[in-house]
């Protein structure tokens, strides 16, 4: 599926450039839409998934241990917390993904 948002905001030199690109691509999208907005149409979600796509990195999100410094999640003076965007974090200065 292939979906080109923010069309309201799009002059016809890109829209035609994405019409061309989209008609290109292989395998074939079951989907090429154009909304504004983000205005999906939820029956998208149903469509049945072409089984000739394959993951380009299959591998790229496999589980990674973490090895975290027992001292530091004792010792609160470690702690690291940071407040954004409406989300907390809490974590310990000593660990890292291995």
């Amino acid at each position: 599926m292939l979906v080109a948002n923010k069309m309201d905001l799009a002059d016809k030199a890109a829209t035609k450039l994405f019409e061309r690109w989209a008609d290109g691509s292989r395998p074939r999208k079951a989907v090429i839409a154009q909304t504004i907005q983000g205005q999906l149409d939820v029956a998208w979600l149903d469509l049945t998934r072409n089984p000739e796509r394959q993951a380009s990195f299959p591998n790229a999100h496999q589980d990674r241990l973490i090895q975290t410094d027992e001292a530091a999640l004792t010792n609160k003076e470690q702690l690291k917390s940071n407040t954004a965007d409406g989300y907390q974090s809490y974590g310990a200065a000593g660990t890292q993904l291995l």
